[in-house]
């Protein structure tokens, strides 16, 4: 096998990063259920300025948007789908994995908050 080769098999092998499991994202109640405010942290929105983080707790399991951008948990903006049932965060209006980045009001002491484009949060 050639050097190039390898590489390409390498790069196609699927990433553990996008995954967390339920036990860290477990969140009781309905709804939002915690934000981080704009002046505590940088997002990686394009679509507004001064976007918030929110947090959804839906099935207890925490799930992520940015307040500017769309979000299947937001009601009665997006219908709740089969997909965002699976989905542990909205990536609408980001252009890379970047969602945020905080500095004061953490949700579970996370500063780091990135989405997949699949959906899946990791921090």
């Amino acid at each position: 096998m050639r050097v190039g080769e390898r590489l390409r098999g390498a790069a196609s092998l699927p990433s553990t990063k996008c995954y967390t499991s339920s036990k860290e994202l477990y969140c009781n109640g309905t709804g939002v259920v915690f934000i981080i405010p704009d002046g505590c942290m940088d997002d990686g929105g394009i679509d507004s300025v001064g976007d918030s983080l929110e947090v959804y707790c839906v099935d207890h399991i925490a799930r992520f948007c940015l307040s500017g951008e769309a979000c299947p948990w937001r009601s009665p903006v997006l219908p709740y789908t089969p997909l965002s049932e699976r989905q542990t965060c909205s990536p609408a209006g980001l252009t890379s994995d970047y969602m945020a980045n905080a500095s004061c009001s953490l949700w579970n002491n996370h500063t780091n908050y990135n989405c997949c484009t699949n959906g899946q949060i990791y921090f």
